[in-house]
């Protein structure tokens, strides 16, 4: 299809080309002009070749501000039919730009800017409306005409600022979620830096608790290895004592019956001596 319609474009520019390069320096292409047909068949295959959303509403925005001068043309030549048509023209090119707008908002698209530009257009168009309505001696058909037109504008106007408005909420609410999922997002990581950090001070304090049971444990140990120690050099040291105790005594006890028998022994041969003086 996008083959047949730059071919018919092609075309149309060799045939077409030396007229509208004649016709350049007007400031508008006269209905009227032999090459007008063509330059619309231009207009329609340029449009169908764009792509991108943006650039097709900038470009149905310029064909809507060319219809107004082409009515104005017409009419100033007294073919108030021809204008009617035109304007028509006009408010299809007007609800092109809405559809395309809405598609734009349906695929989540930014359309701030060539909303913009079709607002500040709109009003221009609507002032040249107005101008054109005021003029004498229009026939009573244009003149229905341009209301209506007027009408379909002012109503366009509305649902630009409305979706504008729609827009302008949407941005608002994404913004609100997104400052609500941030503020989650931030709740729940400081929840988990604090669980983390209260684990971590559960297993210092139990880590300190093993520690210090450990501790104690190891100290009751050596406590009761220490006390033991100490039986044992006293059961030891009293041993000791005994077998010295035991062997001094056995000592004396065997030295005062040493001195016992000397003592016998002495009495005896004392008592011998004795007996021995008694003797004749």
């Amino acid at each position: 299809m996008k083959k047949m319609i730059s071919t018919v474009v092609l075309s149309a520019i060799l045939l077409v080309g030396t007229l509208v390069a004649a016709a350049e320096d007007q400031s508008a292409l006269s209905p009227d002009s032999e090459v007008y047909d063509f330059s619309r068949i231009l207009e329609d295959a340029e449009y169908e070749l764009t792509e991108e959303e943006a650039q097709k509403v900038l470009l149905q925005n310029q064909y809507a501000d060319e219809r107004i001068t082409e009515a104005e043309l017409v009419l100033e030549e007294g073919d108030s039919e021809k204008s009617q048509e035109l304007l028509e023209d006009y408010e299809e090119h007007l609800n092109e730009i809405s559809q395309v707008v809405a598609e734009m908002k349906e695929n989540e698209k930014d359309s701030s800017e060539v909303e913009e530009v079709v607002a500040e257009k709109s009003v221009e168009r609507n002032s040249e409306l107005q101008d054109l309505l005021e003029k004498e001696d229009l026939p009573e058909e244009a003149k229905e005409g341009i209301s209506q037109a007027i009408d379909n504008q002012e109503k366009a106007m509305e649902n630009l600022a409305e979706a504008q408005e729609k827009a302008r909420e949407a941005q608002e609410q994404a913004e609100e979620k997104q400052a609500e999922a941030q503020e989650q997002a931030e709740e729940k990581q400081a929840e988990a830096q604090e669980q983390a950090e209260e684990k971590q001070s559960g297993a210092q304090e139990k880590a300190e608790e093993k520690q210090s049971g450990a501790q104690e444990k190891a100290e009751e140990k050596q406590s009761g290895a220490q006390e033991k120690a100490e039986e044992k050099q006293t059961g030891a040291q009293e041993q000791a004592e005994e077998k010295q105790s035991n062997a001094k005594q056995e000592d004396q006890q065997g030295a005062q019956s040493q001195a016992n028998e000397n003592t016998d022994e002495t009495e005896e041969r004392g008592n011998a001596d004795s007996e021995g003086d008694q003797r004749p």
